[in-house]
């Protein structure tokens, strides 16, 4: 049996690698998990670790080369993970992260948001983020996604103005 290059990781090593970033020290989630395939001890890995935006960056840095040994060394797996600050403090930002990700549920329980970004002009509030939706979504239920939260987070307050950019869940 001949392996192509692309070929998706099995849901349970996708559930092992979540399990085990997710029991480090002050990581809350994870998105955007990418593993790579070259052939035979030649597996390298990419995952965006959420944390809290006022944690120490010293002893999270520790905590994620702790995780990427023990990938290494028990599926010999490359693995890197990116850290993203969660701002998570009763703020108008984390309210709005909050709302947002509320909104993409009540779309569709597949897919979340992520890297939220805000600023303010003469238009309204500018909210720019990932939408993560599973891989092989077609186009034109992708674009009935982004139209039903648009709808929904303008209801909200029609001071939102959103730039989305999609995200593939592997």
């Amino acid at each position: 049996i001949w392996t192509l290059l692309g070929t998706p990781p099995s849901p349970e090593l996708v559930a092992d690698i979540k399990e085990t970033v997710l029991k480090g020290r002050d990581i809350k989630d994870i998105h955007d998990l990418v593993v790579h395939d070259y052939g035979p001890g030649k597996v390298m890995a990419s995952v965006h670790a959420e944390v809290p935006s006022d944690c120490n960056i010293v002893d999270i840095h520790e905590t994620v080369d702790g995780i990427e040994e023990d990938i290494a060394k028990r599926l010999g797996i490359n693995l890197v993970i990116h850290i993203d600050p969660i701002i998570d403090d009763g703020s108008e930002y984390s309210r709005i992260n909050k709302f947002i990700s509320e909104c993409a549920l009540k779309t569709d329980e597949r897919i979340s948001i992520h890297d939220l970004k805000m600023s303010e002009d003469e238009d309204g509030i500018n909210l720019v983020f990932d939408l993560a939706i599973p891989s092989g979504t077609d186009e034109k239920e992708q674009e009935r996604i982004i139209c039903e939260l648009n709808k929904k987070i303008k209801e909200g307050d029609p001071r939102f103005n959103t730039a989305i950019k999609v995200d593939y869940i592997y």
